[in-house]
């Protein structure tokens, strides 16, 4: 009998291990990158926003990519939201008190996706901003989606900055109901 039992315990968790594995291999990533431009100004004490031009989610190509169908993804979500000076060269993000970013699609609310607060006078030239956990499904497949900045700065900038956002979001495929 204890042997019939440590056999079902063992093909038990090979058995959940295995779906998890599986599992894994039914998520992907859409990376988006984006440039944006901080104009030169002075230090600002209250949220200034910025918008981007509309953005191709390429959710298309990624989905034949993967051979997935569009019904069968159950959601999308934001692995990582990274920022990273391109210019000027040796600038950083000490410039900044806080950051959030918002993403809207057509027909759809602008919705707070990433932020930073309290930004360190020690940053470098990047930085890794906090992400909601939200489903970002109906964004993504919009086709296009528009991002926007809100800074508020503690320094003055003497030039434009030319930033890349690169939100990183995972589609979550539901392969053989897993």
């Amino acid at each position: 009998m204890k042997k019939l039992v440590l056999f079902a315990v063992v093909v038990l968790s090979v058995f959940l291990t295995g779906c998890e594995k599986v599992k894994e291999l039914t998520r992907f990533d859409i990376p988006i990158t984006k440039t944006i431009t901080i104009p030169a100004a002075p230090a600002i004490p209250f949220p200034v926003e910025l918008s981007t031009d509309s953005i191709e989610t390429g959710y298309v190509a990624k989905l034949n990519e993967y051979h997935v169908a569009e019904n069968l993804v159950d959601k999308i979500t934001l692995k990582s939201f990274i920022m990273t000076i391109d210019a000027p060269a040796t600038a950083d993000f000490t410039f900044l008190k806080s950051i959030k970013i918002y993403i809207s699609a057509k027909g759809l609310d602008k919705k707070l996706v990433a932020s930073k607060t309290d930004i360190s006078d020690t940053t470098g030239n990047s930085l890794t901003l906090n992400v909601e956990a939200y489903d970002y499904k109906s964004y993504i497949f919009s086709g296009k989606i528009k991002l926007y900045v809100e800074i508020v700065t503690d320094k003055a900038t003497l030039v434009d900055y030319t930033i890349t956002a690169t939100p990183l979001f995972t589609v979550d495929a539901n392969f053989l109901g897993l």
